[in-house]
């Protein structure tokens, strides 16, 4: 992810760090070296290879509340363990389920997954529920959009539409407001229930694993991502998938 930068004094930023932030990132530094670019978009984001991490900003819509959820990002990889990305290469090669598993799927996994464990810690810095995610107060899945999810043509799935039926049922578990999303589950139960109930097991799994407590012997999360996996590939085994 790059973006194209501006001349902004980074330390000019900092300084307008609240001191909840000012203590998460010296928190951060700790694992991370941590620097601020600006950028052209509307939102934050964030950037790491190894332990060098850039937060990107746009000088003219900052706010605490976006440099903190960038922060709380980085501070969840501090605590070590696997990520989404373990997903993603291990179907990267697959005939069946790299039609389905895209790297922005999987980048949107992990991003949910992050969201449900740093929300608590969002919330104790003082910040408001609705400025945790752009259009916090929406529905974050159309119903109509799972309506016209069309996986079964002829007894061919699609995997592009499987990619979207997995991102809209994460959609609506990692939504930190909660809305009635009971028609939508219905719905997407009608359209694939294997589908539904694996990735809402490996869902229900994320929520209740210890994360911040990692252990490569007595608490890791590579089981959760290995039992994943190994589910979608029994579940795509009698399948005919197709882009």
């Amino acid at each position: 992810m790059w973006f194209r930068k501006n001349n902004i004094n980074a330390d000019s930023i900092e300084e307008k760090l609240n001191l909840n932030n000012k203590q998460l990132l010296q928190e951060v530094r700790k694992a991370y070296s941590v620097t601020f670019e600006s950028h052209n978009k509307d939102y934050e984001a964030n950037y790491t290879i190894n332990k060098t991490a850039i937060i990107y900003y746009n000088p003219t819509k900052f706010s605490n509340e976006g440099i903190a959820h960038e922060l709380l990002h980085l501070w969840l990889k501090t605590f070590g363990g696997f990520s989404s990305n373990h997903i993603y290469l291990a179907f990267k090669s697959d005939p069946k389920l790299c039609l389905i598993f895209s790297k922005e799927l999987c980048d949107h996994i992990g991003n949910c997954q992050d969201h449900i464990k740093m929300y608590p810690k969002y919330i104790e810095m003082g910040y408001s529920p609705k400025l945790f995610i752009r259009d916090a107060e929406k529905e974050q899945c159309a119903l109509n959009n799972i309506r016209l999810l069309s996986l079964d043509k002829s007894n061919i799935q699609s995997g592009q539409q499987m990619d979207m039926f997995i991102g809209y049922l994460i959609s609506i578990y990692a939504h930190h407001i909660k809305l009635d999303y009971s028609q939508h589950l219905l719905l997407l139960k009608q359209k694939d229930l294997e589908l539904f109930e694996v990735v809402t097991e490996f869902w229900q799994s994320w929520e209740q694993f210890d994360n911040f407590n990692v252990d490569p012997i007595y608490n890791s999360d590579f089981d959760l991502y290995e039992n994943f996996i190994h589910a979608m590939e029994n579940l795509v085994a009698g399948r005919i998938i197709k882009h």
